[in-house]
């Protein structure tokens, strides 16, 4: 019997951007900024990357442009170049988002292939092991070590090609209802949105949504995992 498999992606969904780190960060570059500041424009900023995760690969500056500019940081761009010329090394997403590592660690526990999934910026795996919570993962795949990124149907295909499950139906659970839910969709796998910015999506699909690990496990269960 083929194992069930569950993929998950990384940012806003296992781990969330540290908007305090981003702030000291900054202000190593003499910009001032409040977390708090940085909080309130991330909704505006999200729904930006959203919109463009359905056709760029991981517009990761475009988001940080629009999150700085929103907190009132003037001509962000030079800033935003930096923190990405430092992301490697200084990763802004950092902070493990509670509960859902668990969930993650009770599903590998019961003998279901869990990996992550997800476009970064090619030290994904390091940054997981530094802060202790690659454990429950079979694989990480991370679109900075490859030439495509979600939504492209490759990065899914090939992440059941490295689990050797070639024929595997995942359940895909991710933040971005294009990136993830999609183009998960779209390759034949099943999908949970997890943690929904800006109300529901342009059109109706038969998706379950979760906005916390509670309703992630019960979203699971429907898929009898």
């Amino acid at each position: 019997m083929q194992p069930q498999v569950v993929t998950f992606d990384a940012g806003h969904t296992l781990i969330e951007l540290d908007l305090e780190f981003l702030a000291r960060r900054l202000g190593e570059r003499g910009v001032h900024v409040e977390p708090g500041a940085l909080d309130a424009a991330a909704p505006a900023a999200w729904r930006l990357y959203d919109e463009l995760a359905a056709t760029a690969d991981h517009p990761w500056k475009e988001l940080m442009n629009a999150l700085l500019s929103g907190a009132g940081v003037m001509e962000p761009k030079p800033h935003v170049d930096w923190l990405w010329d430092q992301q490697r090394e200084h990763n802004l997403w950092r902070t493990p988002m509670p509960g859902m590592v668990e969930r993650a660690r009770d599903l590998a526990g019961r003998g279901v292939v869990c990996a992550v999934l997800s476009n970064s910026e090619g030290t994904l795996q390091k940054l997981l092991e530094r802060i202790g919570i690659a454990d429950p993962f079979r694989t990480i795949i991370d679109s900075g070590n490859l030439p495509f990124a979600k939504p492209d149907a490759r990065i899914f295909h090939h992440t059941l090609e490295v689990l050797g499950l070639p024929d595997a139906r995942p359940v895909h659970i991710g933040d971005s209802w294009s990136a993830d839910v999609e183009a998960a969709l779209a390759v034949g796998w099943d999908a949970i949105w997890y943690r929904s910015r800006g109300g529901a999506p342009g059109k109706e699909l038969n998706v379950p949504i979760a906005h916390d690990p509670a309703e992630a496990r019960a979203a699971l269960a429907t898929f009898g995992l």
